[in-house]
């Protein structure tokens, strides 16, 4: 019989979790001490000493997990942005990847004033936006999209979602949904801090985390590392 430790890191004396059957040479999901012939297996603290936290061990080391399916997720939930949204996020995108000098078209000079018809270019002043309107209006429009927003489920940054993860880049991405792993504290913001224990005890009991959505967004056809798939 092989014992696994259901590790919290807040605890100096782990629990042993016995899980029959496995050998510590063929795992590729936790760590492995030869010499006590023992599996090492994080569990996030508020499961341990509970029957779901074997439960978490045991999907952790056969690798059994389940997976959100695009056609069960709520239709109201996946309402798109709405397009001036999307254009807003597009831009700060921009900003913070393209670093826009903000000069003046006309005159060159430092101004934070944009054309309010493009909002991509920037003048000093009105004068500044007339002397340059012949040949800025050609192109004085909104900028087509070139982002696309995913749909995610947010898990907290515990290593049984990153195992849980690292299963899903092997299955169907156009059936499955993708989820976002962010730091608890992001998590708990958006959430609450009841749905930190929520999520990890569905992953734990039916394979899969309690879908608390959100939207991402991203370049037309770039995967982002945290989202998978």
């Amino acid at each position: 019989m092989m014992y696994v430790q259901g590790v919290d890191t807040n605890t100096a004396v782990p629990k042993l979790y016995a899980v029959p059957g496995r050998s510590s040479k063929s795992t590729s999901a936790a760590s492995t001490d030869a010499e006590i012939n023992s599996i090492t297996v994080a569990v996030p603290p508020c499961l341990l000493g509970t029957p779901l936290a074997e439960e978490l061990v045991s999907r952790i080391l056969h690798d059994r997990w389940n997976f959100e399916l695009k056609k069960d997720i709520d239709p109201a939930s996946l309402t798109p942005t709405p397009l001036d949204q999307m254009q807003k996020y597009q831009r700060k995108l921009r900003k913070e990847t393209d670093n826009p000098s903000r000069t003046c078209e006309t005159c060159q000079r430092k101004t934070r004033i944009k054309c309010q018809g493009c909002k991509e270019v920037y003048y000093c002043n009105i004068d500044c936006q007339k002397a340059n309107w012949k040949q800025h209006k050609k192109k004085c429009k909104m900028a087509p999209l070139s982002i696309q927003e995913h749909f995610a489920i947010a898990v907290p940054d515990f290593e049984c979602f990153w195992q849980y993860q690292h299963a899903l880049t092997r299955v169907n991405s156009d059936i499955c949904l993708g989820i976002s792993v962010m730091s608890r504290c992001r998590f708990a913001e958006m959430f609450g801090d009841d749905a930190t224990t929520v999520t990890i005890a569905t992953l734990a009991s039916i394979g899969k985390p309690w879908p608390h959505l959100i939207r991402a967004f991203g370049q037309v056809g770039d995967t982002k590392d945290e989202i998978r798939p």
